[in-house]
């Protein structure tokens, strides 16, 4: 049995090139929240998913809150997300970002012995949020900031 899944990735690249920097920064920054504190507590959950809410967030920003001159606090910008990431975990809805009419929750595969959800998920950023060293505790490590460098200098040029 053949099945067929439609691709939106040139649309995403297309996407990802518009954004701002700072904003890529904010993405960065929940990547490396979701890759190293997230990823193992809900088998269903990918980065697709992260970049999925991540584009219906920035749907909500000003862009000019964004410039590099504008009013932009990394701490800020990035609470925002994940604020909004926590929330849409814990309503269980994820829409797809082309064919809105899509919950991509309803299609995700988890294992059926998994005892966290993703209201567990959206409780563990919560936290993260509530830390109030979240910055230093979870961002600031030499991998994030190796990766925002490479960022910075990819976005330059």
């Amino acid at each position: 049995q053949k099945t067929w899944r439609f691709s939106f990735s040139r649309q995403e690249v297309e996407l990802a090139k518009i954004l701002p920097y700072n904003a890529r920064l904010c993405y960065v920054g929940l990547k490396h929240i979701f890759k190293k504190y997230l990823k193992s507590t809900y088998s269903g959950l990918k980065s697709y998913h992260m970049l999925t809410l991540f584009f219906w967030f920035m749907e909500r920003q000003d862009f000019r809150l964004w410039e590099e001159n504008g009013d932009f606090s990394f701490n800020t910008k990035l609470t925002s997300l994940l604020k909004f990431v926590a929330e849409s975990l814990h309503r269980n809805f994820i829409p797809h970002y082309f064919i809105r009419t899509i919950n991509l929750v309803k299609v995700m595969k988890v294992d059926k012995k998994e005892a966290n959800t993703l209201q567990n998920v959206a409780k563990s950023i919560q936290n993260i949020i509530a830390d109030k060293n979240m910055m230093k505790d979870y961002i600031y490590d030499e991998t994030a900031f190796h990766t925002m460098v490479l960022n910075m200098s990819l976005h330059k040029h």
